[in-house]
């Protein structure tokens, strides 16, 4: 963090010292308690520290199928399970991202790929050597 902030820092009671420039923060400093709320100091401060302090979970409650309500125990699904379907759609936005044209996070390590190959290919064409590359010259 740069010297601009230390005024806030001063502002919150939190001991700070400059060095070479950047903001050294001397002691441990808690800004949250477990189920404490976030305010708008404490959020301000952990984006400082670029720390995200929201951990978001989701859970069954209760189950609607048919006109009937049912428990979330009778459910028969794994975390495995959980992950692999959310797998099965990344690689389908991937697909649907690289079929379209699009570029999205989730194509983008096939793209790069992609790219790579066709860098070696041109450079197989031109008789360069690349080592560890799937093309290898033969002289």
């Amino acid at each position: 963090m740069t010297s601009e902030k230390t005024g806030y820092f001063q502002t919150l009671g939190i001991p700070t010292k400059i060095t070479k420039g950047k903001i050294e923060i001397m002691q441990d400093f808690k800004v949250l308690n477990a189920n404490d709320k976030v305010g708008p100091s404490q959020a301000n401060l952990l984006a400082l520290a670029n720390i995200k302090p929201f951990k978001y979970k989701m859970g069954i409650s209760e189950i609607y199928e048919d006109n009937e309500f049912y428990s979330p125990e009778l459910i028969d699904i794994t975390e495995e399970d959980i992950d692999n379907v959310f797998g099965d759609a990344i690689l389908d936005i991937a697909a649907f991202s690289m079929g379209s044209d699009m570029l999205t996070e989730a194509s983008v390590p096939y793209d790069l790929s992609l790219c790579f190959n066709d860098v070696l290919k041109m450079a197989y064409g031109m008789e360069m050597n690349i080592p560890d590359s799937p093309y290898p010259l033969i002289y």
